[in-house]
């Protein structure tokens, strides 16, 4: 079981071993090699003025020469208290390639079991360096932002019902800063194909989250500052019907992206995400879209955003259309029938997203039903998409 545990864990490299599979933690598979970086670490928090850095950079080295879960937790747990901190130096720990774990999670007896004996299979970490200096000026606007979270977090859909990442006793443990890379080392962002304009990290599988520590959102001024347009008139061309191309605007797309990762902190904690399995980080991603867009009016209230930029940019898109429906009864087919559908809407997103609201509500009691496996909208009956129940709907809707 130890073994097993081992296997399943984020740092470790597996190996065979005659028939066998055997776990090897990074700091001996890696052993040379993260000495001297922890050599590198203990040297720069020597010369550091910052108490706080130089508290990070020293846990961060001792993760590096210790067998030890916990030097992880609290390196993650002191970098994300770094608000003034004037550089960023990030160690990161991630993976979204991962396809061969979460597929446990399909197996349900294999699942129960491992739930049993209190494993949880964690993706293996891509480790990686960030480096950079932090801009004050886009870090203030950040941090405006951040000061609305709290309320946010009570506005969130049952946000009775669940156990969130901020709010309530938690508090808000969050920091936030723009910054300016210098360099990008290791295995950094290759795990998601490239560099993004933020990131919200640790992500949810890290052990720090789970034991009181926060998160940090470090965004990328250069990946903002350096968009290739004549690419992005590209994507606008394959994506979006040309009449919408105006609203398209690079810095509602930045405000937007806080949005976002401030969206990754909302809702249900780390506690839901194994159940699942291979679709956790394109739910994850999507509810995060969800949140931005929703909460983009609680920005106005705030006075971070104007009410004419709310208009502009984060709002409206109207939609619509006729689907008609043509077909014969009768014995003979001698009746024709037309069946005619009308679809107005102010605004596609914000019909889009409770459309995948309702699915979701409907897969989680058609789950809880025992019906399992792939669906489609063919397959799910009207019932399980309204939040009344069966006696209300035949009451009122009927």
């Amino acid at each position: 079981i130890a073994e097993v545990k081992k296997i399943l864990s984020a740092r470790t490299m597996v190996r065979r071993n005659g028939d066998e599979l055997k776990a090897i933690d990074y700091t001996e598979y890696f052993a040379d090699e993260f000495s001297e970086i922890a050599n590198e670490l203990e040297c720069a928090a020597h010369y550091t003025t910052d108490d706080l850095f130089k508290d990070y950079l020293g846990w961060q080295a001792q993760a590096f020469l210790q067998n030890n879960e916990e030097m992880d937790i609290l390196a993650d747990k002191h970098w994300a208290q770094m608000q003034e901190t004037p550089l960023e130096f990030t160690v990161s720990r991630e993976n979204y390639d991962d396809k061969m774990t979460p597929t446990l999670f399909s197996n349900q007896e294999l699942c129960a079991r491992l739930n049993e004996l209190g494993i949880k299979p964690v993706p293996k970490d891509m480790l990686g360096v960030r480096v950079g200096i932090v801009n004050k000026e886009g870090t203030a606007l950040l941090l405006k932002f951040k000061d609305e979270m709290l309320k946010l977090a009570a506005l969130m859909p049952f946000a009775d019902q669940y156990t969130q990442n901020v709010g309530k006793n938690k508090g808000l443990k969050q920091t936030m800063v723009d910054v300016d890379i210098a360099a990008l080392t290791g295995d950094y962002a290759l795990c998601r194909g490239g560099i993004t304009l933020a990131q919200n990290l640790p992500n949810n599988d890290k052990p720090a989250l789970a034991h009181g520590g926060g998160r940090r959102n470090v965004y990328h001024r250069q990946v903002r500052a350096s968009a290739d347009k004549e690419k992005t008139q590209k994507i606008l061309d394959a994506l979006v019907i040309p009449e919408l191309h105006q609203y398209y605007e690079e810095e509602a797309d930045h405000l937007f992206t806080i949005g976002h990762e401030n969206g990754h902190s909302l809702g249900p904690d780390s506690s839901y995400q194994t159940a699942l399995g291979i679709y956790q980080h394109i739910i994850e991603e999507h509810k995060a879209d969800m949140v931005s867009a929703a909460m983009m009016p609680e920005y106005v209230k705030s006075g971070i955003i104007s009410e004419e930029e709310l208009k502009r940019d984060h709002s409206g898109i109207p939609h619509g259309g006729f689907v008609i429906r043509s077909g014969k009864t009768g014995w003979d087919n001698e009746y024709n029938n037309v069946i005619e559908y009308s679809l107005k809407l102010d605004s596609n997103p914000a019909f889009t997203s409770s459309v995948l609201v309702a699915y979701a509500r409907a897969v989680y009691r058609m789950n809880k039903e025992g019906n399992l496996g792939c669906k489609t909208v063919f397959d799910v009956a009207p019932a399980y998409l309204s939040p009344l129940s069966g006696e209300e709907i035949r009451a009122h809707l009927l």
